[in-house]
């Protein structure tokens, strides 16, 4: 399984570059049976628009709306936020298919109950949630599929764990 450097760009990653100095002509390095077209596509940063129309838009066949599910998004900031907006981009879900929510800004049960029918008017099939132990989530998992995801601050601070989120969506992706 592969990464697509079009997400890693999306989500901010830096793509990796090979220093000239450490360059090796083509043919030196694997002789003349292998054409260079084939070396292109496997050499990182070889051939970008090969790997950006094979992973752009990697949204879930039988999933079309999305809810992400985090308690302190709001209080995490802008750049937490943009996080996750910039993941569903990569994922390929057009912005009116998914919608955030921070389950501790809602003051009491009314709010959570009010703010419960607008999610069910929304209609997501899948929660993306990043505390499985919040009573708002277990409520929501009543009525809706529910993932565990690291927390936006976590993939702010280790960038691995954008990976692993990118590998759990492919793996939903290969579900469904």
């Amino acid at each position: 399984m592969s990464l697509s450097a079009s997400f890693f760009a999306q989500l901010g990653v830096q793509p990796w570059r090979l220093k000239p100095e450490f360059a090796m002509p083509v043919s030196a390095a694997l002789g003349d049976s292998v054409q260079t077209s084939q070396v292109a596509e496997s050499v990182p940063g070889g051939s970008m628009a090969a790997e950006a129309s094979d992973g752009e838009a990697v949204a879930a066949a039988g999933l079309q709306r999305f809810l992400w599910v985090e308690p302190g998004l709001t209080a995490a900031g802008e750049r937490a936020q943009t996080l996750v907006a910039n993941a569903f981009a990569a994922f390929g879900v057009a912005p009116q298919n998914w919608q955030w929510l921070d389950p501790s800004t809602l003051p009491d049960d009314d709010a959570q109950f009010d703010c419960l029918e607008r999610l069910i008017d929304f209609g997501p099939d899948l929660a993306l949630c990043t505390d499985l132990a919040h009573p708002f989530v277990q409520e929501l998992a009543e009525g809706v599929m529910v993932e565990p995801v690291p927390p936006a601050s976590q993939m702010l601070a280790a960038p691995l764990q954008k990976k692993a989120l990118y590998q759990q969506w492919l793996a939903w992706t290969e579900r469904d």
